[in-house]
């Protein structure tokens, strides 16, 4: 049985109204939810999820008024935003146990590039860093930030351009920065979209706190560009160039994509100061959430 009173609609419009503008969009994608699911709900028939969409936003609700946040404190979590086209987007976000109780965080950004997909790398990094082995190495309190995973869902059409990419990565990123209240994000991406984190890297730099790049047989970022051109793309390295970290996968980027290309102009241009991670085998899902785990913390 599903009841939660006559007027509960005018009781959750008034709670989400007095929410903060980057808050808002959330709680009212919930209750946008609710609305068409009991507009849609015969009389006689279960409510099923649709009692959890309710409970889930009077948590979040209750959250924010105690907490002033409306983030749980700990797990899987969707936060909406609104485009600048008045769209809602969807961001997929893992948040770790006792996150709320650090000094500082650190907001990590996991441009994926495949639509669908963000909710289970979502659940996938809240696996890895729920492993009891690797829970008590991450639970460790050395005064560095905690970070908070985020993963921008992308359009199911694809981008006409990198240019378009690069644009819609930007808003997101200016988001969680707001939302965070932080000047720099960590910023990730893989195969595909890796070649819009390095145009980003590369326009905006000091955005960035540091950078991570998974290489494989699709980073292909400008495939009609000869050698010569991405060396002048690339040079001379930013001044304000944020630390970049390479995990190739040479089983594909041997033959494949532009990653091995690639990899050899930013050393010769000074981008790459750590050691190149060379990882056996092809790029999967389980290696980007897992590695990118181990790099965040």
């Amino acid at each position: 049985v599903l009841n939660i009173g006559q007027d509960w609609e005018n009781q959750f419009a008034g709670k989400i109204k007095e929410l903060s503008s980057l808050d808002r969009p959330t709680a009212q994608f919930y209750f946008e939810t609710i609305s068409t699911a009991i507009s849609d709900l015969s009389p006689r028939r279960h409510p099923g999820s649709l009692t959890t969409t309710v409970m889930e936003l009077n948590s979040l609700l209750e959250a924010s008024s105690k907490q002033g946040s409306i983030l749980p404190n700990s797990g899987v979590f969707l936060l909406v935003r609104t485009d600048e086209s008045g769209q809602q987007r969807f961001i997929s976000m893992y948040l770790p146990k006792d996150f709320k109780k650090s000094t500082a965080i650190e907001p990590v950004v996991l441009w994926a590039g495949i639509p669908g997909s963000e909710r289970r790398l979502a659940g996938r990094i809240g696996r890895f860093c729920e492993f009891p082995e690797n829970a008590g190495k991450m639970s460790q309190d050395d005064g560095r930030p905690s970070p908070v995973y985020l993963i921008p869902h992308v359009p199911v059409t694809p981008f006409d351009n990198l240019t378009d990419e690069v644009s819609d990565l930007k808003e997101s990123l200016h988001f969680i920065q707001e939302y965070f209240k932080k000047e720099k994000v960590a910023l990730a991406g893989t195969s595909t979209a890796s070649g819009a984190v390095l145009e980003f890297a590369i326009q905006y730099p000091e955005l960035l706190s540091r950078i991570l790049i998974f290489s494989g047989s699709k980073l292909d970022p400008w495939p009609e560009s000869e050698i010569f051109q991405i060396q002048e793309k690339l040079a001379p390295k930013p001044t304000a160039f944020p630390p970049l970290t390479w995990i190739d996968f040479p089983f594909e980027t041997e033959s494949l994509g532009q990653g091995k290309l690639l990899l050899s102009v930013l050393e010769d241009a000074g981008y790459i100061v750590q050691p190149v991670q060379r990882v056996k085998g092809g790029l999967s899902l389980s290696q980007v959430t897992d590695r990118l785990v181990l790099w965040a913390e």
